[in-house]
């Protein structure tokens, strides 16, 4: 018989969704509370002044293809050497299991791994739900006649050995052996579960699509988004008649889409930013959708013909949101330098959260962005196997979350940190995008508040409030977006409103970075008589990274007295 000439490699890949941080404003994918408490300028020194975290690197050669066709979806949830595992944390994916071969007969394929592009549209296609998905795989080079038994064999200490090395929290498993002629590949494909999803079914007719189930995550909230259109994001309604950790929640497809990308993010408890916890790819109808790198028509300039990453990448996002119809964003310079000064930490430091939090909340800040910040983001993303700019922001472009960032209309600057390795061919980067206060004008966000108090008079049966305007509070804002400090301001209306009115006068004094998060006194509802007066502007307090929306209210007793030299201020920041 013949020799059987073999060469035996393990493999540990991680897929992009594991290395892929991405938050943003009130109205972004990610977010902040009522307050946003940003690491300072001093803890991001403090994170450059050290080396960066060593950079674990996947094994073996990627190969990133332009354009690929997946075998059959179905795929079976036994495998022979998953069998006998009796930990009750692990649980065999049938999803898992369609993707580890078809990413397995890619390897055997192409003599490499398939890059984060292919590997999260055959995710798609196969129905995983997860996003901290790891790949290992183990490959043989065959000159000669084997069974599938004796191979297999050869894996089994290894499996083993790596299945009882893994946490004990809920993790999802596939595997599959694929054998083509002169190579045969073990895939295995392990993903923390953070959420268990009750079966989706095929969209309504509309293009409704519903998504419950669990979360095995503490959370303060969660949310969904889709892609809508070549440019496009929806918001996925929540069911509010459910409480976490049980959710359902209703996204639509666009009329014209055949298919979409579905995020939920939940913000874990005691935390500002979102995490991902689940990814679908919903369709129409179940055939397998054909792999090709989307091509860009407002295409940058090839990173080859040009080593500056940072405008190759600021000439295609803009690119994209001209033909989105939106304007163009700003380079901040000096916030760009630091993004690119963190990109190698972040990217590093992906298994610590607290680490990335800092990176991600210190970027977002925006120190060295000038102006009123009103809101900000962050994204992170990497991949692998190119250096293409346009395939990098083409990829990106299939996350609602960096579509949400990316083409927000209300964005001004763009900071951008590369992050580029021609030896190792990969592109990643850092950004961020700011928008500012960009008038004193605050009717609209007044206007807002006095409807949302007398929607909540009315819900109390409490009778109709009196708003106004004085001036003398209108004078107080002035001086606020002037560098007053707003409670003297507003103590000085005060005291000038009470002499005036020979009434006794009550203030009360809101900051709060969206009017989402602001939660109102309740006394606001519950006063029997409630004649007030209402103002808002902008503020940046010193030391703080973004500008807050500076509410004044002040409310009037119904009886005139001797007026007060000491009114009362109530504080309260949302």
């Amino acid at each position: 018989m013949a020799v059987v000439k073999r060469v035996v490699v393990w493999l540990v890949l991680t897929v992009l969704a594991a290395l892929t941080w991405g938050c943003g404003g009130a109205g972004g994918s990610g977010g902040r509370g009522s307050a946003a408490v940003f690491p300072s300028r001093e803890r991001l020194q403090e994170i450059t002044s050290q080396p960066p975290p060593t950079r674990k690197q996947a094994g073996g050669a990627t190969v990133s293809v332009d354009s690929w066709e997946l075998g059959s979806l179905e795929a079976t949830s036994q495998n022979t050497l998953l069998e006998g595992n009796d930990r009750p944390s692990l649980r065999t994916s049938p999803a898992l299991g369609c993707a580890a071969r078809e990413l397995g007969r890619f390897v055997a394929q192409k003599g490499g791994a398939a890059d984060q592009q292919l590997q999260n549209h055959v995710f798609g296609q196969c129905g995983v739900t997860t996003i901290e998905n790891s790949l290992q795989y183990w490959t043989t080079e065959l000159s000669g006649p084997a069974s599938d038994q004796e191979l297999l064999a050869q894996v089994r200490p290894a499996l083993r050995k790596y299945l009882a090395a893994l946490p004990t929290h809920p993790t999802d498993v596939g595997s599959a052996f694929v054998r083509e002629p002169g190579r045969a590949v073990f895939m295995l494909i392990t993903s923390r579960r953070l959420a268990d999803l009750e079966p989706i079914q095929q969209p309504a007719e509309d293009g409704t699509v519903v998504l419950s189930g669990k979360l095995l995550t503490g959370a303060d909230a969660l949310h969904g988004m889709i892609t809508q259109g070549e440019f496009g994001v929806g918001q996925c309604a929540f069911d509010r008649s459910l409480r976490l950790p049980r959710f359902r929640l209703t996204c639509h497809l666009a009329p014209d889409d055949q298919s979409a990308w579905i995020e939920l993010r939940l913000r874990p408890t005691d935390r500002l930013l979102l995490r991902g916890v689940a990814r679908y790819r919903v369709k129409r109808n179940a055939a397998a959708e054909l792999f090709s790198v989307p091509v860009l028509e407002a295409a940058s300039q090839s990173p080859g013909a040009s080593k500056d990453y940072r405008q190759s990448l600021l000439g295609a996002i803009n690119g994209v949101r001209a033909k989105a119809g939106l304007g163009a964003l700003q380079l901040a310079t000096a916030q760009s330098r630091e993004h690119e000064k963190l990109a190698p930490y972040f990217f590093a430091g992906a298994e610590d959260d607290a680490f990335m939090d800092d990176i991600a909340l210190g970027l977002m800040a925006g120190w060295e962005v000038p102006g009123m910040i009103r809101d900000g983001s962050f994204f992170g993303a990497a991949l692998n196997g190119t250096v293409s700019v346009d395939r990098w922001l083409a990829h990106l472009l299939e996350s609602p979350a960096a579509r949400s960032i990316l083409l927000d209309a209300h964005a001004r600057v763009l900071a951008l940190g590369p992050l580029v390795d021609e030896k190792t061919a990969s592109v990643g980067a850092l950004f961020s995008t700011y928008s500012f206060y960009e008038t004193a004008n605050h009717d609209q966000e007044r206007q807002r508040l006095i409807d949302r108090i007398a929607r909540q008079r009315q819900a109390r049966g409490a009778a109709a409030a009196h708003a106004t305007q004085d001036p003398e509070l209108g004078t107080a804002a002035g001086a606020v977006r002037g560098g007053k400090d707003p409670e003297v301001a507003l103590n000085d209306a005060l005291s000038v409103i009470s002499n005036r009115d020979r009434k006794s006068v009550q203030g009360m004094l809101l900051e709060t970075l969206s009017l989402d998060d602001l939660v109102l006194p309740p006394e606001l509802a519950t006063r029997p008589r409630l004649e007030y007066a209402i103002e808002v502007t902008h503020a940046r307090r010193p030391g703080a990274a973004w500008a807050t929306l500076v509410v004044m209210i002040i409310i009037s007793e119904p009886t005139t007295t001797t007026a007060s030299s000491e009114p009362v201020v109530r504080i309260r920041r949302g």
